[in-house]
C-alpha cells in the first residue's frame, strides 16, 4: 500500500496552499502520529524558520555592536566622557 500523503501535499500544506480537503487530510494523518510525514514536514518548514531566526540574531548583533562601539569611540576621541557615557560603557561591558 502506498503512503496516503505525498511530499507535494506536505509542501503545499507547509506553504498554506493546500485545498481545504487536502489540508484536512494532512492534519488528520499527522494527528494519527505518522512520524515520517512529521519529519518531512519539519524539513520543509525548518529552513525558512532558521532564516528568519538568523535575520533576527544578525539585527541584534549589529545593534549590540553599535551600542558597545559608540562609547568606545567617544572614549578614544578628544572629547571628555560624560557621566552618561560612563554608565553606557559599564552596562555593556
Amino acid at each position: 500500500m502506498d503512503h496516503p500523503i505525498s511530499e507535494d501535499s506536505l509542501k503545499r500544506f507547509a506553504a498554506g496552499n493546500s485545498p481545504r480537503e487536502e489540508a484536512r487530510t494532512v492534519v488528520a494523518h499527522l494527528m494519527k502520529g505518522c512520524h515520517e510525514c512529521a519529519r518531512v514536514l519539519k524539513e520543509i518548514v525548518q529552513p525558512e524558520a532558521l532564516a528568519c531566526y538568523d535575520e533576527a540574531l544578525d539585527k541584534f548583533e549589529e545593534a549590540l555592536r553599535e551600542s558597545v562601539e559608540e562609547p568606545v569611540r567617544k572614549a578614544s576621541s578628544s572629547q571628555p566622557l560624560t557621566s552618561g557615557d560612563t554608565k553606557e560603557m559599564v552596562l555593556w561591558v
